[in-house]
């Protein structure tokens, strides 16, 4: 059913429609407390109590209530239930809904489009909110373009499908798994937390993979820009995972490198193959368990996980509850980036502020923040003994910077990225993309 809601959405006459809700005698005058209140919750990106106080919310308008649902949806992963509620809140009719809510549902909707693999509604999508609010978005709108710019290249890409025949488990050797193309194995790492699968043009060349017509911009660390050529697989794969039409961008080598830690990528696969595969176990000793089936939605006892900007999200208990003097349980949920495929963990100057009287004196320390694009450097402290719970398991954190300032990339709007030197800790982690949960095993 999506793939005709996108196509109802890619027709719709948005210009004539979000023109008029956006006009100033248009705008609904008085607004309840609540809907204030819930978009304060939204652009603070708090999405944990966002989807506690939505169900309480009182004085909705109807469109209001179908835009916050549609909002929730799409941060939960529902993207199937996204589109039908965003469509129906920006309606030429509606007065309800401010401009800048217009914009951010055109802009979940064209995010949602691209990450179901429908390239053509997305670039639809970010065209509108380009027409209409490009104006008056100065310097916002560029992403807003690189974007269009994206899904207007890929828009006659076939949607990516995927087949799994069973359960299967692969092993990884360095960073890297095996994959095949045809009857060539490969390797290549898995991010979970990479918007785009990324490959190098040398390796893109050993793989057969031709560029198609194009040039995309991509940005690392610090807002640093790299340009790259999108390239689709016919067929890729995975263990007993067997995907179709797998979009990659292919950049060079020396966008890769990070000459400061003499890393090099050759090809990652990111959130787009990852998610694809369903179900994921990493165990400590390497060794990658995919699921064919996941439990039933709202039935895994796992942490939810949520929809980023670009990234995914877990929730992390960051205070301890302490009776008798013990520490009997956690509190204090705080939104976290996920990302398997970064090697350290770091705390933002929004866990600093909730915690100051733990950091005395000026930072000692630099964080250097190394990814594609280049390094980002920071004042931070080290952490000692900091208390993190993934569930009800307990991780200290000891060494890990914590930043003064902001750092520029989507982490900076939550409390700390969560990399690899803490999943390491567990036996195993599972991340499923099905139910949205993450869970550990100590």
């Amino acid at each position: 059913m999506l793939p005709m809601l996108i196509l109802v959405l890619a027709l719709l006459p948005f210009g004539a429609a979000v023109s008029q809700a956006v006009q100033p005698s248009a705008v609904a005058t008085q607004t309840s407390s609540s809907a204030i209140h819930l978009q304060e919750l939204l652009n603070r990106k708090d999405y944990i109590e966002f989807a506690q106080e939505l169900p309480h919310a009182t004085s909705l308008k109807p469109e209001q209530e179908l835009y916050f649902k549609g909002i929730l949806a799409y941060r939960q992963g529902r993207f199937e239930d996204a589109v039908k509620p965003l469509i129906a809140a920006v309606n030429p009719h509606d007065t309800s809904l401010t401009p800048n809510q217009v914009e951010d549902a055109l802009e979940v909707l064209g995010s949602n489009a691209a990450r179901t693999y429908q390239y053509g509604a997305s670039a639809q999508m970010y065209d509108d909110v380009d027409k209409i609010f490009g104006k008056v978005m100065g310097d916002t709108v560029t992403p807003i373009r690189e974007k269009r710019h994206i899904g207007a290249v890929l828009q006659h890409v076939p949607p990516q499908t995927v087949q799994i025949a069973g359960d299967f488990s692969i092993k990884r050797t360095g960073k890297e798994y095996p994959i095949s193309i045809g009857d060539k194995t490969f390797s290549a790492e898995l991010d979970t937390g990479a918007t785009f699968s990324l490959l190098s043009e040398n390796t893109a060349k050993s793989w057969g993979v031709a560029a198609l017509d194009g040039t995309v911009t991509l940005h690392g660390y610090g807002s640093g820009a790299f340009e790259a050529h999108p390239a689709v697989i016919p067929v890729l794969q995975v263990g007993k995972a067997e995907l179709h039409n797998v979009v990659v961008l292919v950049t060079a080598d020396q966008n890769l490198y990070i000459a400061e830690t003499k890393q090099q990528t050759h090809a990652l696969l990111g959130y787009p193959v990852t998610s694809a595969l369903g179900r994921l176990t990493f165990s400590k000793d390497g060794t990658l368990m995919v699921s064919a089936q996941s439990p039933v939605r709202g039935q895994d006892n796992g942490t939810p996980m949520w929809v980023g900007d670009s990234s995914l999200l877990i929730g992390v208990n960051t205070m301890p509850i302490v009776d008798g003097g013990k520490i009997t349980g956690s509190t204090g949920t705080r939104l976290f980036a996920l990302d398997t495929g970064s090697g350290s963990t770091y705390l933002t100057d929004h866990y600093l502020a909730e915690h100051t009287n733990i950091f005395i004196g000026p930072p000692p320390e630099m964080a250097r923040l190394a990814g594609a694009g280049g390094i980002h450097e920071i004042p931070a402290y080290a952490a000692h003994q900091l208390p993190l719970w993934f569930g009800s398991t307990l991780v200290l954190c000891n060494g890990q910077h914590v930043l003064t300032q902001t750092q520029g990339g989507e982490a900076e709007h939550y409390y700390g990225l969560i990399g690899q030197d803490l999943l390491q800790r567990f036996s195993s982690y599972t991340i499923d993309f099905r139910t949205m949960t993450f869970n550990v095993t100590p």
